[in-house]
């Protein structure tokens, strides 16, 4: 690159802020760029993830990045505050990228999207896990599979969190399925009994997955029924 491309970083309660400053900073995963700026929720917060990330940085207002950086992430652990304080840099042409969940109301997000629209600005979002080697190999792996009707997918989902319930971590077990399988979802219904909870969709091909949220362990695992029975999604390359 001709010149460093300098990214600044909105929300630093999340852990996910100090990893974005090692994948830039520390293990140079993109050369030339470089997470330069941070604001976070608290000084505690900022700081914590400057020396976790090795962010040079921190700034007390977050539009005083304005002018000074080439690219945005927006990272709160409560999807409600993450695109009021992206508007400024999407109005100045800033890309953005906003961590999982895009938004926490559909009717903001698409209004945010419009103004991006607007400006020519480039903004994205979406689960790291749905844009992984594995699914993406999972997905090659499902082109040998036909007449798939049932799949049964587990992720942890609390839908009462404090961080927006489902919209939490519902992108994680979401957004693959919907790679996988295709975002043709008809109906939706959701299953609640206390810390228990599931989800039932119906694919407009009559396909049925059904989402387990788990609460005791960290992961996500998916099955599908086949002629051989019930059987594993399973990556075959290194996570």
């Amino acid at each position: 690159m001709e010149k460093p491309f300098k990214i600044g970083i909105i929300g630093a309660e999340n852990s996910h802020t100090a990893g974005f400053g090692k994948l830039f900073n520390i293990n140079k995963a993109f050369p030339g760029m470089e997470v330069k700026y941070v604001w976070g929720e608290t000084e505690e917060f900022a700081k914590t993830a400057m020396e976790r990330g090795s962010i040079p940085e921190m700034v007390k207002d977050s539009n005083d990045m304005l002018g000074k950086i080439d690219g945005l992430i927006v990272n709160h652990r409560h999807g409600k505050f993450h695109l009021e304080p992206a508007i400024p840099f999407i109005e100045a042409g800033i890309p953005t990228f906003i961590d999982k969940p895009f938004c926490y109301r559909a009717e903001e997000g698409k209004a945010f999207l419009e103004l991006a629209r607007k400006h020519g600005t480039p903004v994205t979002s979406f689960s790291s896990i749905a844009h992984s080697h594995e699914t993406f190999d999972i997905k090659e792996q499902l082109k040998e599979v036909k007449d798939i009707n049932q799949v049964v997918r587990y992720g942890p989902v609390d839908l009462e969190s404090e961080y927006g319930g489902i919209f939490f971590y519902g992108a994680h077990i979401v957004q693959p399925l919907l790679y996988l399988f295709g975002d043709n979802v008809q109906k939706v219904q959701v299953h609640q009994n206390r810390k228990n909870s599931s989800a039932s969709l119906i694919f407009k091909d009559g396909m049925l997955a059904t989402l387990v949220f788990t609460t005791k362990k960290y992961g996500w695992s998916t099955y599908i029924e086949t002629e051989e029975g019930i059987v594993p999604l399973k990556s075959r390359v290194e996570e």
